[in-house]
């Protein structure tokens, strides 16, 4: 009876499965089919089915099917493969004839592959081909489940081919074809209706493309005449009457063209107005230069009438030279008092003459000495992002213009003020600030200013705070004048106090008081300015000083005196000063070295050589014209020996003049500290170079001209000292010829290019008539001709020199050619480049051509040009001019990261409500910054922010590009920059799913699968027997069985 039970309970599940589940799978225990035959590569996706829960056909039943979930196949286009594997095992019957495998993708719309076999079955227990059963399978959407479907006939036969795995490989597609190019657009086009021969007509238009393209705007004027245009304009002179159709034609980059009619223009002729003379406004020459030098007059000259006008200008010493539009240039080879006239001659004969004044000219001046750098200062640490300030004084001791420049150590180089300049670091750091001193003769003097040490912005800094200043009403000329102060800062930070004592003098102060002698009488006011250590500033009056005439003769009045504090033995020692006297006489320096020499000194230093080691104190004193006397200590200098000290040229004397074939001689003194054997080379200046003897040197020069000399001193071991030791002027024994009618060296064309806009042929005075903006690329192509006929002379050493002026926050922007010959007739161009500043001004910028060079006979010949460049800004022009991350790679939402930057504003009008948005969608940024001011003009004129963000999306580990969009006030994406951050440490891995294992007895029960409504369970079940038996049931399905079994353990337990 309990046997019968048994056979009965078997029955009835065996009579549920064939109701509620697909089909009844039945595989031997020890079952062990073989791994996936397809290998792992990059990009392949590889789904391994249930090893132990293979499908197969059983019993007749020739359709099989399976519901494969937690699977993970992204959208795209694949390769597809199957393996498959025949395991066999007792049966009665031969094996199936035909069998197919069908996987359908469960998310693709239906998508579905086929795997068939139409051969007689392989034999058992084999591996199946394992092969790409389908090429090009597309897969809209990511799937996450597959359907397995198994067919095998004839049904009567049973089946056991079992699926291993599923391979597929994704197929690149192409990319999308370019979008259609659009041509330009046209919007208008307007001429004047009438228009005067030899007059300029101007049409205006308008145009746009599309797509952003650049475009080509050429015009036809109807007289034969095709030129470019400008963005919004072009321009034409008519040579006859008539009537003229124009037509506009836009070309964009990609070949796309656009034609328009801009209407007819009537061209009449207009009788020429009565010709008038020039007009010279103004002309001026310097009272003063020395022989040998470039004397330059300056004039203003214009013709009523527009016409060209060509300038000649008698120099007083036989000389007649042509000028240029505004100026001219002349080297006078002997002394004396010449007179000079300009003469202006329209090209219709009309003719005007002026003088210009009378020149002295004075021998050769003494060698040019080095600016000198009296004191430089920084603050020893600055904020990121805050301006630095330095201060220095620097003067020349000849009075030569000085030019500054500032290396700040993170590769910025700028042009300084007189007395100070700034800069804004942008990194942290510690940065050594550099400054050059050059004058306009070309010596350099550099010094060191400090270290800057740049830190990242802690709390703001306040300003230093002056509670109170006063100054004297009145005092006498030459007597000390005091001010007294009470200044501190809130931050404890060092405060650097400098006076501005109204007349002209800048000087650093104490802690709490500042004195100044005053060299003239006079009402100065007097203005206090404390710097604290991280650049603040603040700036008070500290009243008015009253200078009065003392009674009687006043003494010279020494306002500053500066030594070196060491120098090697054999080296030359400079002491600055400034003396002045109050009642305008003139004052005789003489400068007690301290080592038993007494010098007279210059105007505003002297220099000694000390020959032995020592502390030498050196005292200065001037007397004036009527025996006034005052004398000052300048300071100690501590004499070194130092290691090889270089040769010491105590003089250098050579004549001014010799007549050509006779011999030149110079003489010279020099010594060396070390006693070490001296050679002597001297530079001739005529490009010969001969050794000299112990103390002179003799040359014979074979042409006329003016040389400078050099002399060089080595001595052996590495040191070497180099010296000018004057100009020679080699006069032939005949008189000279005179020099050819006027310059022969002529600028015949000057081409420019703003950008990609090109204008051609501009003449002397004429606008570039493309406008530039900040950053522009400006070019120019410079011609230069030797008129000289074929027979006439080479030109040599010919230099062009193109200037834009004052463009640089002031400052010139300057390119020099190379020198280079032409023979007569013969012409060559020059090209020159520039980049206009990112912080730039509107308005005309002049820019200067020059060229020069000297022919065979030795005669200058020069020309100049000026055309004129405009600069145009945007209303709205916001640029990101530095964008920083602080972290190039972070972990998946759990750390955060700053994004920095500093925005500029570039365009005509002030900002108030500009703002900066950070977005980046795959990782949840959305940041604003609304309401953002910034300044316009070239000063001010940034905002810099920083923000503190964090990913607060689920993403892959993956490199994110990161976009900051800065909008104007006009809600216009002004400037777009991008940034890179790299998301590590995520887990995007699919959860498991839930398994439960309930165990009993005789039989173990395993679901496998997701607790979903209506969802597919897959059950094994293995009883006493050893026989394995595998259910593929749904949950509605399964509580039916539920029921049942329980059923029958109840009445069996009853038994």
């Amino acid at each position: 009876m309990n046997h019968l039970k048994k056979i009965f309970s078997v029955l009835v599940i065996v009579f549920l499965m064939s109701l509620f589940s697909n089909v009844v799978l039945t595989v031997n225990a020890a079952f062990n089919p073989p791994a996936c035959g397809f290998s792992s590569q990059s990009g392949r996706t590889i789904v391994n089915f249930d090893r132990n829960g293979g499908l197969r056909a059983d019993f007749g039943e020739n359709d099989a099917t399976q519901v494969v979930n937690g699977v993970f196949i992204p959208a795209g286009t694949y390769n597809v493969g199957l393996h498959s594997y025949d395991n066999h095992f007792d049966k009665f019957n031969p094996d199936q004839v035909r069998e197919q495998f069908f996987v359908q993708f469960l998310n693709s719309g239906g998508g579905e592959i086929t795997r068939s076999n139409s051969i007689n079955d392989i034999p058992d227990n084999t591996e199946n081909v394992v092969q790409f059963v389908n090429n090009g399978l597309s897969i809209s959407q990511n799937v996450n489940s597959l359907i397995l479907r198994h067919s095998a006939w004839p049904s009567s036969n049973p089946n056991s081919l079992l699926p291993v795995c599923m391979a597929l490989d994704p197929i690149a597609q192409p990319p999308p074809p370019p979008p259609p190019n659009n041509p330009p657009v046209i919007n208008f086009c307007n001429s004047p209706g009438t228009a005067t021969v030899g007059n300029t007509a101007t049409i205006s238009y308008s145009v746009f493309d599309p797509d952003g393209d650049p475009v080509t705007i050429t015009i036809s004027w109807g007289d034969g005449t095709t030129t470019l245009g400008g963005a919004t304009s072009a321009q034409h002179v008519y040579g006859s009457t008539g009537t003229f159709a124009v037509t506009i034609t836009a070309t964009d980059i990609k070949g796309a063209v656009t034609q328009r009619s801009c209407g007819f223009i009537t061209v009449i002729s207009v009788p020429p107005p009565p010709n008038n003379p020039p007009v010279i406004n103004s002309c001026s020459s310097p009272s003063t230069v020395n022989v040998g030098s470039t004397t330059t007059i300056t004039y203003s000259v214009f013709d009523p009438d527009g016409d060209s006008v060509s300038i000649s200008i008698n120099w007083g010493d036989g000389s007649t030279t042509t000028g240029g539009s505004s100026s001219a240039s002349h080297t006078y080879n002997s002394a004396g008092t010449f007179f000079v006239t300009i003469t202006a001659t329209d090209s219709k004969g009309a003719v005007t003459q002026r003088s210009c004044g009378s020149i002295l000219v004075k021998s050769t001046p003494p060698p040019n000495n080095p600016p000198v750098i009296n004191s430089c200062s920084s603050p020893s640490t600055i904020g990121v992002g805050n301006t630095a300030v330095i201060s220095y004084s620097v003067t020349d001791p000849d009075g030569n213009p000085v030019t500054i420049r500032i290396d700040w150590g993170d590769g910025t180089t700028t042009t300084g003020g007189s007395s100070s300049a700034t800069h804004t670091y942008t990194s942290t750091g510690t940065f050594t600030v550099t400054i050059t001193a050059t004058d306009s003769k070309g010596a350099v003097t550099q010094g060191t200013c400090g270290s800057i040490l740049v830190t990242t912005i802690t709390p703001p800094n306040n300003p230093p705070v002056i509670t109170s200043c006063t100054s004297p009403s009145t005092i006498i000329v030459g007597n000390i004048a005091t001010v007294n102060y009470v200044v501190s800062d809130p931050d404890g930070d060092a405060v650097t106090i400098t006076i501005n004592w109204g007349d002209g003098t800048t000087t650093n102060g104490g802690a709490s008081g500042a004195q100044h002698i005053y060299t003239s009488t006079g009402t100065f006011p007097v203005t206090i300015t404390a710097t604290d250590s991280k650049g603040l500033i603040t700036q008070r009056t500290c009243g008015t000083v009253n200078v009065i005439s003392g009674p009687g003769s006043n003494p010279p009045v020494i306002n500053s005196c500066n030594s070196p504090s060491t120098v090697n033995v054999g080296n030359t020692a400079t002491i600055t000063y400034s003396v002045s006297d109050p009642d305008g006489d003139t004052v005789t320096i003489s400068v007690n070295w301290g080592d038993g020499t007494t010098t007279t000194g210059g105007s505003g230093s002297a220099s000694h050589v000390y020959s032995t080691v020592g502390s030498f104190p050196v005292t200065i004193t001037a007397t004036d014209s009527k025996g006034a006397v005052t004398q000052r200590i300048c300071g100690t200098v501590n004499v070194i020996a130092g290691g090889n000290q270089p040769p010491v040229i105590s003089s250098c004397n050579t004549p001014s003049s010799i007549t050509l074939g006779n011999s030149a001689t110079i003489s010279y003194t020099i010594t060396d500290p070390n006693s070490d054997p001296i050679t002597v080379s001297v530079a001739w200046g005529d490009g010969t170079t001969t050794t000299g003897g112990s103390s002179s040197a003799t040359h014979t020069y074979t042409s006329t001209g003016t040389f400078t000399v050099t002399i060089t001193a080595s001595d052996g071991k590495g040191g070497v000292t180099t010296q000018t030791c004057g100009t020679i002027t080699v006069t032939s024994t005949p008189p000279p010829p005179p020099p050819p009618s006027g310059a022969k060296l002529k600028i015949t064309d000057v081409d420019a290019k703003v950008d990609r806009s090109s204008d051609n042929n501009l003449r002397d005075g004429e606008t570039i008539s493309r406008d530039a903006e900040p950053e522009s690329m400006v070019e120019l192509k410079v011609e230069v001709t030797n008129l000289f006929n074929s027979t006439g002379l080479k030109i040599n050493d010919i230099v062009v020199t193109v200037t834009i002026e004052d463009i640089d926050d002031g400052d010139d922007m300057e390119e020099e050619s190379r020198e280079f010959d032409l023979r007569p007739g013969r012409d060559k161009r020059s090209t020159f480049k520039f980049k206009l500043p990112l912080n730039i001004e509107d308005g005309d910028f002049n820019i200067a051509i020059e060229a020069e060079g000297t022919d065979e006979d030795g005669n200058d010949h020069s020309d100049d040009l000026d055309v004129e460049l405009e600069v145009q800004k945007e209303r709205h022009d916001l640029r990101l001019q530095r964008l920083n991350i602080d972290k190039s790679k972070v972990k998946c939402d759990t750390e955060s990261f700053t994004i920095s930057y500093t925005i500029i504003n570039l365009g005509e009008e002030d900002e108030d409500k500009s703002y900066v948005e950070i977005i980046n969608r795959d990782l949840g940024l959305n940041f604003v910054q609304r309401d953002i001011s910034i300044d316009a003009g070239a000063d001010d004129n940034t905002f810099s922010g920083s923000h503190t963000l964090k990913i607060s999306n689920k993403v892959e580990n993956a490199t994110y590009p990161i976009t900051v969009n800065v909008y104007s006030d006009d809600g216009r994406v002004s400037d777009t920059k991008t940034i890179n951050l790299e998301v590590v440490g995520c887990d995007l891995t699919k959860p498991e799913d839930d398994k439960r294992t309930v165990t009993t007895s005789s039989t173990i029960y395993q679901v496998v699968g997701t607790d979903i409504t209506e969802e597919t369970f897959l059950f094994p079940f293995l009883f006493r027997g050893g026989s394995l038996v595998l259910l593929l049931l749904s949950t509605f399905a399964l509580s039916i069985l539920f029921v049942l079994v329980s059923m029958i353990v109840t009445a069996r337990a009853e038994e």
